[in-house]
């Protein structure tokens, strides 16, 4: 319950924090008065005569000196001014009479004298950070309030649970205009909230996750294959465990968490593989050109007579059986890949090399890469045929520099 206030209605508050002068030497007359009574301290049967202290005509406790009543009344201006956000002079309200009995010490003076002190009650409260937020009637009422904010953010895998902040619930002096509202309590408290009070939920839970365990890599070098040439004989698996941890959470977000148990379900398995150790790669040119197929020579680079196909030839023609293999010539980048309607090349395919140069390969029975890909020399990028302006199953071969015009083949072939 709340200690009851003076019964007398005293006025407007207010008028006590402009003290006029005859106020202060009313209150210099309170204190001089009593030095005086002082002075007339007697020892009466073994009986200590005291002094009875009076606040606003209630009688508040006694004291034994004027020391102790000075301290009383610094204490309870000070902790009043706090309470109430002002000045509360409490002194010329202040009397002092003759009186049989035991003293008191400052500090249960001052709690006297604040207990009479108009728009402050004592009562509990919740305090964060010892800052009062809300009071109540009932201690239990109070941590009712605390305990459901830390349910929220609790559940059965929880270890711990608490406010960052300072958070007590205190019987105490508070201002009457303190929120005593459970829900609104609650809602200045709210650690979704945004306000002054909002409190910080730390907490702590297990958290169980299977993971995958990552596998090792065992690498050989082959020196006579290139860097980007890779051959795996034993290929890599991960292994899997079941991690338990310690989760650290704010608000319910988690911050932090630590291993405290880990099962292994299955081992990873270490993947075995080789790879080249020649730098760059299989694909780039090597400056020079192998002949492109197998077969016999039947028409050279230049002017020629003949009943199919230019007069001015632009290649060399190889011919031999249809599904001859047909490689590229150098390393390079496939730039078309297919039929070529109205040209009389038929199939074709055309690789640019690292240099510029162009190379064509025409006639094709079959093509076997695609606009793109990057072939090595040697590699098997089609089949001879007979397709397009032919007289027979051959390979037509062309080479040009820099993309540009035909030049004769047998200049650059060995």
């Amino acid at each position: 319950m709340f200690i009851k206030r003076n019964s007398e209605t005293r006025g407007d508050v207010g008028r006590r924090f402009s003290l006029s002068k005859k106020v202060k030497l009313s209150a210099l007359m309170a204190l001089t008065a009593f030095c005086c009574v002082l002075t007339l301290s007697v020892v009466i049967g073994g009986s200590l005569v005291c002094y009875a202290v009076s606040y606003d005509g209630t009688q508040v406790g006694r004291v034994a000196d004027r020391e102790v009543l000075r301290e009383a009344i610094e204490a309870a201006e000070a902790q009043a001014a706090q309470i109430l956000g002002q000045e509360y002079p409490i002194a010329p309200e202040v009397t002092v009479t003759a009186d049989l009995g035991v003293s008191e010490n400052s500090q249960e003076l001052a709690e006297g004298l604040l207990s009479n002190v108009e728009g402050i009650i004592e009562t509990y409260a919740i305090t964060v950070d010892g800052e009062p937020v809300g009071a109540m009637g009932s201690q239990e009422d109070l941590q009712g309030i605390l305990d459901s904010i830390l349910g929220e953010y609790s559940t059965s895998d929880t270890l711990s649970v608490g406010f960052a902040q300072d958070v007590k619930v205190e019987y105490m002096f508070v201002s009457d205009e303190l929120p005593s509202d459970a829900r609104q309590i609650s809602r200045l408290l709210d650690p979704e909230g945004d306000g002054e009070f909002s409190l910080t939920v730390i907490s702590s839970g297990t958290v169980q996750v299977l993971e995958q365990v990552p596998f090792e890599t065992v690498t050989e070098y082959n020196d006579e294959k290139y860097s980007d040439e890779q051959t795996v004989f034993v290929e890599g698996v991960n292994g899997l465990q079941r991690n338990t941890y310690v989760a650290f959470m704010e608000n319910g977000q988690e911050i932090s968490r630590q291993v405290l148990e880990s099962q292994v379900i299955s081992e990873p398995v270490t993947q075995v593989m080789e790879v080249g150790s020649i730098p760059g790669s299989r694909t780039d040119s090597t400056g020079s050109y192998i002949w492109p197929t197998d077969g016999h020579l039947t028409s050279d680079f230049g002017s020629r007579s003949v009943a199919v196909g230019s007069s001015n030839h632009k290649g060399l023609d190889i011919a031999g059986p249809v599904g001859t293999p047909v490689w590229a010539a150098d390393g390079g980048t496939v730039t078309y890949a297919q039929y070529w309607s109205g040209s009389g090349y038929g199939n074709i395919v055309m690789i640019e090399h690292d240099n510029g140069d162009i190379t064509y390969y025409a006639h094709l029975n079959s093509i076997s890469v695609s606009v793109g890909d990057k072939v090595a020399q040697g590699d098997i990028i089609g089949e001879m045929g007979a397709t397009g302006n032919v007289s027979g199953s051959h390979l037509h071969f062309e080479v040009r520099p820099g993309g540009g015009e035909p030049a004769n083949p047998l200049n650059y072939l060995p």
